[in-house]
């Protein structure tokens, strides 16, 4: 549900937030604690897609870069994600493909519809092809034309991934969630159920 901690947990896991007196423990990706080193250290295998496309704080400004253009966001992402220089056109290229963004790459983010700005941001999210994919409520703003094309295309894009999926929408995260899945439920910061999919799905 709403407020129960889903992003501030996302937020912590993928090391936005450092450890403090209210978000604390251990969290190990690739062997180093994502709490307590420093973000571009731990995160390179992790691909992240945040709940918002604009400012947490509720300021309005966008998460991604307004003032840039799909290809150069896609670019972007690439080189701070560790591309090789010499992949960087093959692996943008291929997002362009898997997320259908050939008719909007040379426009710009701020000149973009919701679902295509989700899109993009799934796209920054694996161009640099993570082991590990955390998408926090990618559903959201979205009617159900949308949400099944998004799905297909999620699906192609998390074949040999791992992922960690954060959404009130549980009919989609039973699709997205391979048999072998499990699903939980985080109630005020607390995770209060978690089972296979199926087991979860007939619980809730």
């Amino acid at each position: 549900p709403h407020g129960s901690g889903k992003t501030t947990l996302m937020r912590g896991l993928t090391g936005l937030i450092q450890a403090n007196d209210r978000v604390y423990g251990n969290v190990l990706l690739s062997g180093q604690d994502v709490l307590k080193c420093e973000p571009t250290d731990a995160l390179l295998p992790l691909g992240y897609c945040p709940q918002r496309l604009v400012d947490w704080k509720g300021k309005g400004k966008e998460v991604l870069r307004p003032e840039l253009t799909v290809h150069q966001l896609l670019t972007l992402f690439a080189r701070v994600k560790g591309v090789p220089p010499f992949y960087e056109e093959e692996y943008r290229d291929k997002m362009v493909q898997q997320f259908k963004l050939k008719d909007i790459i040379e426009q710009y983010f701020h000149a973009l519809d919701m679902f295509e700005k989700k899109k993009v941001s799934l796209a920054c999210a694996f161009v640099h092809n993570p082991h590990f994919v955390v998408l926090d409520e990618p559903f959201e703003d979205l009617d159900d034309y949308q949400i099944d094309s998004l799905l297909i295309m999620l699906k192609r894009a998390l074949d040999g991934k791992a992922l960690l999926l954060v959404t009130r929408n549980v009919q989609a995260a039973g699709l997205l969630v391979g048999s072998s899945g499990r699903l939980g439920v985080l109630d005020d910061g607390v995770l209060v159920a978690i089972a296979a999919k199926r087991r979860l799905l007939q619980l809730y």
